[in-house]
């Protein structure tokens, strides 16, 4: 699985439905990487005082 093309991955991935890219998200870092890129989960976010728990919870993680 670590041998293919970043591009391939990313190919794959783009034609996944959205809730069907969690079940990729431990093949590989790769299709780690194209998974979060394609759900979209980490594309846009409003932070406000109601929603800041939540920020934390989803943000803080190793991607920062």
């Amino acid at each position: 699985m670590n041998d293919l093309p970043q591009e391939l991955v990313d190919g794959i991935c783009s034609y996944l439905p959205r809730e069907n890219l969690q079940n990729v998200l431990m093949l590989s870092r790769q299709f780690q990487y194209s998974a979060e890129k394609y759900s979209g989960f980490f594309e846009k976010y409003t932070l406000d005082t109601d929603n800041s728990a939540e920020f934390h919870s989803r943000f803080s993680s190793y991607r920062l």
